[in-house]
């Protein structure tokens, strides 16, 4: 099943990991984007039975580039967009391809997010990020 995920907000980790999907169209580009993305353990249930998110502790972000320039037919210098990630880390961007420019049209990038620990009955993925309005989930 797919969910469309708009905006910030704390979503649901059920499973060993998540798939994040974003697209863009041929007709146009837009501004970049950046997504920080934030697990967040769960403690016991409380009372009423629900289990309550614990922020993690502060680790530095994953850094990488999101490009690699390979050789067209002709020899000449040709941009090929690789955006595809497996992300690992309770914390981490994910950086759309020239960002803070732009992303290309017919753009296809998939990102997906491990669970860090698989003790734990719940997990949340907080998305937060700049100019970011829709993600498939």
């Amino acid at each position: 099943m797919q969910n469309y995920l708009l905006g910030a907000g704390m979503y649901d980790f059920e499973g060993n990991e998540k798939h994040l999907r974003f697209h863009s169209d041929a007709a146009n580009s837009r501004p970049g984007f950046q997504i920080r993305l934030r697990q967040v353990e769960c403690l016991p249930e409380d009372d009423e039975g629900q289990l309550s998110p614990q922020p993690p502790p502060f680790r530095p972000l994953q850094q990488g580039g999101f490009t690699a320039s390979v050789l067209d037919e002709g020899g000449g210098p040709q941009h090929e967009h690789k955006c595809d990630k497996i992300l690992t880390n309770r914390l981490f961007d994910i950086r759309s391809p020239n960002y803070p420019g732009g992303y290309p049209p017919n753009l296809d990038c998939k990102y997906i997010v491990f669970q860090v620990r698989t003790r734990y009955a719940k997990r949340h993925v907080l998305l937060s990020g700049h100019d970011f309005r829709r993600a498939l989930f």
